[in-house]
């Protein structure tokens, strides 16, 4: 095992890339940074790192970055891995991480925590398009041995075009619920598969919000809260910090839900200025495709029939 982590990854993205099925994903301008955000998830502070090949190719060529760290509270080795699974439409990752924490006496070891997350970047069968679906899992147990493992899970689903631009969003949490197993192991490592809950149904869903992207920085936003039974529908502005590649809410939006909502129309010399904020010349000119008619857009919350704010004057009293 090496504990280079700058060349594990190196190895790693330069076995993903150099792979046929991914010609079709890397000439899309935003998967790169996809691919670096699945790198996220190896912690640079581990010990040591592998890579494995599996010999069953039997679901695609596949690769397994592992990792083992020494976790602060007491001389034992907590592991974790990643496994890349490239197939004809893109690549599937899969990510798993145990760990132990102390209930604040660094002698005592009482809670079991697991994280499963997958994420699937994939070319869109009817048109240029790329798929980016995640799901995050996570398991607790307050005992190693209980039978009930408490599971925490979330899902969502980005699209972008052919030139990198992000134009829809959803994303769905659902609420938690105990999954009966003998022991905690026995969950298996696997984010699916042994869920009680039909996740397509609304009623297992807690909150979620999607957003469609309208033009070159508005987009336009339905949020809602299950337990809280709030619906949030309106048109906003994106946040111009990072680009306009991938759609951001400004600040706290998504949690303040502000009444009055006011997007502005724009001069040719504004909306240029952001266009060249992005490098990418493939983004660029599809920025200017969504800027057409941008200086004669505006939007006032007030005078949309279609905007909604309800359920939340009793959390505001």
């Amino acid at each position: 095992m090496s504990n280079n982590y700058g060349e594990i990854i190196s190895k790693a993205k330069e076995k993903i890339l150099a792979n046929e099925h991914m010609a079709k994903l890397k000439s899309n301008p935003s998967f790169g940074a996809q691919l670096d955000k699945l790198f996220y998830k190896v912690p640079q502070d581990a010990l040591y790192y592998q890579i494995e090949e599996p010999e069953d190719k039997t679901f695609g060529d596949a690769l397994i970055i592992k990792w083992r760290r020494n976790a602060e509270y007491k001389d034992i080795g907590v592991e974790g891995d990643i496994t890349f699974v490239l197939n004809d439409y893109g690549l599937d990752a899969n990510y798993c991480n145990d760990d132990v924490r102390s209930n604040g006496n660094p002698k005592t070891l009482s809670t079991n925590y697991r994280a499963c997350d997958t994420c699937t970047i994939k070319s869109n069968p009817d048109n240029e398009s790329m798929i980016v679906q995640e799901t995050s899992t996570l398991l607790s147990s307050d005992l190693p041995a209980a039978r009930g493992v408490n599971v925490y899970k979330s899902q969502s689903e980005s699209i972008y075009w052919e030139d990198g631009i992000q134009v829809s969003y959803e994303n769905a949490v659902f609420k938690p619920y105990t999954n009966d197993v003998s022991t905690f192991e026995s969950y298996g490592r696997a984010s699916s598969g042994y869920a009680p809950l039909d996740f397509s149904s609304k009623a297992n869903i807690a909150s979620g919000f999607r957003m469609r992207r309208q033009s070159l920085d508005t987009a336009w936003l339905y949020a809602y809260d299950n337990e809280k039974e709030t619906e949030y529908r309106t048109c906003f502005r994106l946040n111009w910090e990072h680009g306009l590649r991938e759609m951001r809410a400004p600040g706290d939006m998504l949690n303040s839900c502000p009444d009055e909502v006011i997007i502005p129309e724009m001069s040719k010399e504004e909306i240029q200025a952001l266009i060249d904020k992005e490098s990418d010349p493939k983004v660029r000119e599809g920025l200017i495709s969504l800027a057409q008619g941008r200086e004669n857009y505006h939007y006032y919350s007030k005078e949309d029939p279609n905007f909604s704010r309800k359920g939340f004057e009793k959390r505001e009293m």
